[in-house]
């Protein structure tokens, strides 16, 4: 149980900031979008903006509507529906806000591509693989290789295919490529960490069943 709550842990913790604020969005034209600095988007309306938080209303896939609470640093810009764009960020080196708006704007770009176009095939079978493995030690052990690899994989630099670019202008962009590698590192340590945990969990079951004794 005690590994069970570490691993749950650990995939709040690498998936939250892909997962937190996805949002269904509405028919373009017709809705505000508020713009996360997570390089997620909610099409909605945009209600009441006092108390540095914002409050939105969106229609979930339900078709029903549901209203939340976004507070302000989670915020890059809103995009009203009239074609006004409100920069809700401030650059601040007091709260951590290092770069200028335009550069986060840039960060945030490379943020979207990796989450769309990242792919990382050969950590995922390489991951299976070493959890297979590992699961040879038939211990607690057993889970020191996997999450031994995922570890090392964040540090090599992450290579940015120029097919998975959506505008090339955006690689002369020093804060582009570190909100692409920021999701990219996420990205395979967390698909490497679940398929070393799958191949480990495969393992055990095979080796049960040709080594019963």
């Amino acid at each position: 149980m005690g590994i069970y709550k570490v691993f749950v842990f650990l995939f709040l913790l690498i998936s939250g900031p892909a997962f937190a604020g996805i949002c269904p969005a509405g028919p373009a034209g017709t809705l505000d979008t508020v713009l996360l600095m997570n390089g997620s988007k909610i099409a909605g309306v945009v209600g009441d903006t006092s108390n540095h938080h914002f409050k939105v209303t969106y229609l979930k896939k339900s078709g029903k509507s549901k209203t939340i609470s976004l507070e302000e640093d989670l915020v890059f810009s809103i995009l009203y529906k009239d074609g006004h764009e409100q920069v809700v960020y401030q650059q601040d080196t007091a709260t951590g806000n290092y770069f200028t708006a335009e550069e986060t704007r840039f960060f945030i770009y490379g943020e979207q591509d990796a989450e769309k176009n990242y792919h990382c095939p050969g950590v995922v079978i390489s991951s299976f693989a070493i959890g297979v493995g590992g699961a040879y030690l038939g211990s607690f052990l057993s889970f020191i290789p996997p999450f031994a690899y995922s570890g090392l994989l964040l540090i090599p630099k992450i290579k940015i295919k120029y097919k998975t670019v959506s505008n090339p202008v955006y690689l002369n962009y020093d804060t582009y490529v570190l909100g692409y590698e920021k999701v990219g590192r996420r990205k395979k340590l967390f698909r490497s960490l679940i398929s070393g945990i799958s191949g480990m969990a495969i393992g055990f079951a095979g080796f049960q069943l040709l080594l019963p004794n």
